[in-house]
C-alpha cells in the first residue's frame, strides 16, 4: 500500500508538471502568434511607408524641376525687364534731345 501511495503521489506530481508544461506551451504559442501578427502588421506599415517615401521623392523631384524652370523664367523676365528699362531710358534721352 505504501508503494502504491508513493507511486500515486509521483504520478500526481508528474501530471501536475505535465499540465503546467502544457499551459506554458499554450501561452508561448499564443505569444508567438501575437508576435507574428505584430510582425506582419509592422511589415505592412513598413511597405506603406516605403511606398509613401518613394512617392514623396518623385514629387520632390517634380517640384525641383518646376522650381528650376520657374527660376529660369524669372531670370529671363528680369533680363527682358532690364532691356526694356534700358530701351525706355534711351528713348527718353532721345526724346529730350
Amino acid at each position: 500500500k505504501n508503494d502504491y501511495n508513493a507511486l500515486r503521489a509521483e504520478l500526481d506530481k508528474a501530471i501536475a508538471v505535465k499540465q503546467r508544461l502544457q499551459n506554458d506551451s499554450s501561452e508561448l504559442t499564443q505569444k508567438l502568434c501575437r508576435a507574428e501578427q505584430a510582425l506582419l502588421a509592422n511589415q505592412s506599415k513598413e511597405n506603406d511607408l516605403r511606398r509613401n517615401f518613394e512617392e514623396m521623392k518623385k514629387e520632390k523631384n517634380l517640384l525641383c524641376c518646376q522650381s528650376d524652370q520657374k527660376s529660369r523664367e524669372i531670370h529671363q523676365l528680369e533680363e527682358e525687364l532690364k532691356t526694356a528699362k534700358q530701351f525706355l531710358k534711351e528713348s527718353q534721352n532721345y526724346a529730350e534731345e
